[in-house]
């Protein structure tokens, strides 16, 4: 997988409120729940940011069967690009709506959520 590829997975993923901008370091089996991806999934999306120095391994003190990751300066400054990317994407979407489409979207994403909150 390119590594422009694994930053949007960083981005999204690994960068979210609940993976690695949330803690300095985890373990890439929480990493994969938090990305919603299979663990071998996620040590294959991590070999690309390893070898770009964009992420680090270690095994855990506790556990060496346990091997935690963090991001390195270069990948948290690439997950802060990549989120600022997005965000500036999403503000075009939002401001190409009227405010009158804007509200009936958020009403429908809504409704979608919950239905979908139902259905599960």
């Amino acid at each position: 997988m390119s590594t422009v590829l694994d930053l949007r997975g960083v981005c999204k993923s690994f960068g979210s409120r609940r993976g690695l901008r949330a803690a300095p370091e985890m373990p890439v089996s929480e990493l994969a729940v938090a990305a919603g991806v299979a663990p071998p999934t996620a040590t294959r999306m991590l070999d690309g940011l390893v070898r770009d120095g964009l992420a680090e391994r270690r095994p855990a003190g506790h556990d060496r069967r346990v091997v935690l990751i963090s991001l390195t300066p270069a990948g948290r400054t690439a997950v802060r690009a990549a989120a600022r990317r997005v965000e500036a994407a999403r503000a075009r979407v939002r401001d190409s709506l009227s405010p009158a489409e804007q509200a009936q979207a958020a009403a429908l994403l809504r409704r979608l959520a919950a239905v979908v909150e139902e259905q599960l």
